[in-house]
């Protein structure tokens, strides 16, 4: 048996993934005006390269099975397993002072590698930073962002007893 939960962008997520979007359709439209077929082409690639680069590491849920949590996204899922072992707790700050060392920093989410004082060195598949769950299991630490944060939380905690 699966729960599933919903991981909605938050506002600032949407505003930024609307703005880049928006300068990207903007680039492409000016490149029609005012360059070489070349560059026309140029700008077409960035722009769709950037735009499956951001789809690819959006991830709309996250499923709970018996033995692991599942990160699900449009084009691929993250298995985490669960383990009696596994620290699963809520945090509210574990984004402050985040250093993104390689991913997405607002483009359809928080994903990729970051660091924070506090937590040190994370994978991150975050799509709201105020909902984030930090997951520290097998010396790897994983930060989420169902929308449901108890709920979630709940769900863990029977399947890790059980």
């Amino acid at each position: 048996m699966t729960t599933k939960f919903a991981c909605s962008l938050s506002l600032d997520v949407k505003i930024t993934t609307s703005v880049v979007l928006t300068i990207l359709l903007g680039l492409i439209v000016y490149s029609f005006l005012s360059y070489s077929k070349l560059i026309q082409l140029s700008f077409i690639a960035v722009a769709l390269g950037l735009f499956f680069f951001g789809l690819h590491n959006y991830f709309r849920s996250i499923e709970i099975s018996d033995k692991e949590i599942i990160i699900a996204g449009p084009f691929r899922a993250i298995k985490i397993p669960l383990s009696r072992d596994s620290i699963i707790q809520p945090t509210a700050n574990g984004f402050k002072g985040a250093i993104r060392l390689f991913g997405s920093g607002g483009l359809f989410g928080y994903t990729g590698l970051y660091w924070s004082k506090s937590v040190g060195r994370f994978s991150s598949y975050v799509t709201n930073r105020s909902h984030s769950i930090l997951i520290d299991s097998d010396s790897k630490k994983i930060m989420i962002s169902p929308d449901d944060v108890s709920g979630f939380m709940e769900a863990v905690t029977q399947r890790i007893i059980h």
